[in-house]
């Protein structure tokens, strides 16, 4: 299985060398500027890759690897030996042959892969680096994700897909931010709820009035409900929570409930501004990256000329 995946990572892009002694009797599928692809090459491609290669990705990869080759860059040996040996690591000689065998690859064929692929790697990772030095993320940009960011953790845009991207990848270091620490007490009728409220307003303990009107459980711990995360709450308690300060209480009654609560606020974790300040700045310089490098790909495919001779619905 590790030999496959390798191999599905690598064979993503194809050698002339896969045509050697097929050329003449292989099925020409496209021309990408006087170099062709073969029927056999795709067949073994989706062989090795499970058929989920398109051939508008060995078409781009053919791209890359030429201007790569026009730039003047080049692989040595050794280093296309060093690829190997890493990828072979565990395996014989003999089990490697035996498992290119399987999709009709030679060593040598799988060297010239390898080749290829280090060739549009090294040409990916210069184009990045030249639009690195070029991109400038403005302190506004910054600002503005900030406070999506913020209106994400509370739970009030769950649907912002490139700030939910943002928190996958530093979940860690944003584990507690947009929680809340709160405690409830759960009495019969709103006129409780409300006198409740009324004590509250004017200095009664907490915890006293918790053991005295609650109907929950946890009265022994003065209705501590701990930190809660506000993107779990329901929305009515999320909203309600949102619009208190630390130490203020508001009284809810749930439309299936027949008791009301009276919810406090204790603490909240808001994210800090400057402890996200620089990932943020990060994260938007790598997706405007991003962007500029389809576009650099885009011009380059527009240059090249591609000529399909069986369409993809005809393999």
């Amino acid at each position: 299985m590790r030999v496959f995946f390798f191999l599905a990572i690598f064979l993503m892009v194809i050698g002339v060398e896969f045509a050697y002694g097929s050329e003449l009797i292989d099925e020409v599928v496209v021309v990408v500027n006087g170099e062709i692809i073969t029927q056999r090459q795709l067949d073994q491609v989706k062989f090795v890759t499970g058929g989920n290669l398109r051939m508008e990705d060995i078409i781009e990869d053919f791209i890359l690897c030429q201007e790569a080759e026009r730039e003047g860059m080049s692989v040595s040996s050794e280093t296309i030996e060093k690829a190997l040996g890493e990828i072979k690591a565990g395996l014989s000689d003999a089990e490697f042959e035996q498992a290119l065998a399987q999709g009709g690859l030679t060593v040598r064929q799988y060297k010239e892969w390898l080749r290829r692929r280090i060739l549009q790697d090294r040409l990916i990772y210069q184009k990045g680096k030249e639009i690195d030095k070029k991109i400038r993320i403005k302190d506004r940009e910054i600002r503005e994700f900030y406070l999506r960011l913020k209106r994400y953790l509370n739970g009030q845009d769950i649907s912002e897909t490139e700030v939910s991207q943002f928190y996958r990848r530093h979940e860690k270091s944003l584990t507690n931010a947009g929680k809340v620490q709160i405690a409830q007490v759960i009495v019969k009728s709103k006129a409780i709820a409300e006198s409740v409220l009324q004590q509250l307003e004017k200095g009664e303990s907490w915890s006293a009035l918790a053991r005295k009107f609650s109907l929950d459980n946890n009265v022994g711990q003065g209705g501590e409900l701990g930190w809660i995360s506000l993107r779990e709450m329901k929305p009515s308690l999320r909203a309600a929570l949102l619009s208190l300060k630390e130490g203020e209480a508001v009284k809810l009654k749930e439309e299936k409930e027949d008791f009301y609560r009276i919810i406090q606020l204790r603490k909240r974790k808001e994210l800090d501004f400057v402890s996200c300040e620089k990932e943020i700045e990060k994260y938007l310089k790598e997706e405007r990256k991003k962007e500029v490098l389809q576009e650099w790909l885009k011009k380059l495919i527009t240059k090249v000329e591609i000529r399909i001779i069986k369409n993809e619905k005809e393999l």
